[in-house]
């Protein structure tokens, strides 16, 4: 387990942002402290990945920030964040303000999330309540019969900047949605609210620890995608991975550390089959399959 850190044995490729002198060794990848910044979508991954490593190696802490809204990227800019989960890539213009500040992140896609529609459950919720495309329509208008209301997270999250990206419209229609703090509350309100639709996302849904969160989800539908109104597509594992539900995102981790301390080692974690197994047990899509291995003896 502990040799997984040999580096130029990584079969992922590290996206890098910028070119720099390399700094001298500081610090050690099995051992230290960081923070991994987040939006608050993702902590339920992010909280099963950082104790996976630290289970490994004890010597390393990983703190998790969730504050604040909008670019992640940017919290790299404070020096005790060395790591970040992102629905984004890091973009020409992320890389050219950190490189202002003598920061150089490198990033990669490590697993795949979706966005999920919700509505409070009923005995006829499943029968009745279904999406088509977005295109051409706002949200409301996608989701069939039309909800009372869109709920959502609050504004600048990662949740509503995808949903912004979808399309234009999309970002106008925004203005007509309910936003609530976080996930959470999105949950309650679509408990409490009949004929409501929530958005979430599908590593947030994915929580098996919290009871908290598993006693909302049992009181709350997903509502199924459909292209025909003959197939009804969930988001699985396996639609997720085949694009068949359409609101599918990848996530990227970034480090920004200028040596190989323990942002990178967990980098590292991620990227190995172990940790893509772990992914991929959470619920979430691993950007790589990781092998099955099977003993005889």
């Amino acid at each position: 387990m502990k040799n997984i850190f040999l580096f130029a044995s990584i079969s992922f490729s590290f996206i890098s942002c910028g070119q720099k002198t390399p700094a001298p060794e500081q610090g050690s990848a099995v051992s230290g402290t960081f923070t991994l910044y987040t939006d608050e979508a993702f902590f339920p991954l992010a909280n099963v990945l950082s104790n996976g490593y630290m289970a490994v190696y004890p010597q390393v802490v990983i703190t998790i920030d969730t504050s604040g809204r909008g670019n992640a990227y940017s919290k790299l800019a404070d020096p005790d964040i060395r790591a970040v989960i992102s629905g984004s890539p890091v973009s020409t213009t992320d890389s050219v303000a950190l490189s202002q500040r003598k920061i150089y992140p490198q990033a990669f896609h490590f697993a795949s999330d979706a966005l999920v529609l919700i509505t409070q459950k009923t005995k006829d919720t499943l029968a009745d309540l279904y999406f088509k495309e977005l295109k051409g329509h706002c949200l409301r208008e996608a989701v069939t019969p039309s909800p009372t209301g869109i709920v959502t997270d609050a504004p600048g999250s990662e949740n509503n900047l995808y949903m912004a990206s979808l399309l234009s419209t999309t970002e106008n229609c925004q203005s007509g949605w309910y936003a609530v703090g976080n996930q959470k509350e999105i949950l309650n309100r679509v408990i409490s609210s009949t004929g409501e639709v929530g958005i979430v996302g599908l590593s947030y849904l994915s929580e098996k620890h919290d009871p908290n969160v598993k006693k909302l989800k049992s009181l709350v539908s997903i509502i199924p995608f459909t292209p025909d109104q003959k197939q009804f597509i969930y988001p699985s594992q396996s639609e997720v991975s085949t694009g068949v539900y359409p609101l599918v995102r990848k996530l990227y981790l970034a480090t920004s550390e200028p040596y190989a301390g323990p942002a990178t080692g967990f980098a590292a974690f991620i990227a190995s089959a172990e940790g893509q197994r772990i992914i991929r047990m959470f619920g979430l899509v691993p950007a790589k399959t990781p092998p099955r291995e099977i003993y005889v003896p």
